[in-house]
């Protein structure tokens, strides 16, 4: 008994996955040094100054690092759905081109 002849399914390559996964930590450690710093932001714009190790005590991102990993897995996680979602739909519309690709591997 032979198993009908199912096209490829596209996934996003490991090199696109990990490049998203590093954008999203990026953007994640970014929100969070920003939330960090608002009190030495705002004590600058009341007019007051701001030593650079003050500044450092406020960034508490490896306190957070939990948090911080879960938020950037679950953006990752999204990001690599659609992505994929994107590119899977993209195979179905054009059902002839993904064929010849198949075929000239």
């Amino acid at each position: 008994m032979t198993s009908p002849t199912r096209p490829e399914v596209l996934t996003l390559p490991l090199q696109e996955k990990l490049i998203i996964i590093g954008k999203s930590l990026l953007l994640v450690l970014l929100i969070y040094t920003v939330i960090d710093l608002y009190e030495p932001i705002k004590k600058v714009l009341a007019g007051g100054s701001v030593t650079g190790a003050e500044v450092l005590s406020h960034i508490e991102v490896l306190e957070k690092w939990p948090i911080v990993a879960i938020i950037t897995l679950l953006m990752a996680n999204t990001s690599i759905k659609k992505k994929t979602k994107a590119l899977q739909e993209a195979q179905l519309s054009s059902p002839e081109t993904a064929g010849q690709e198949v075929a000239g591997k």
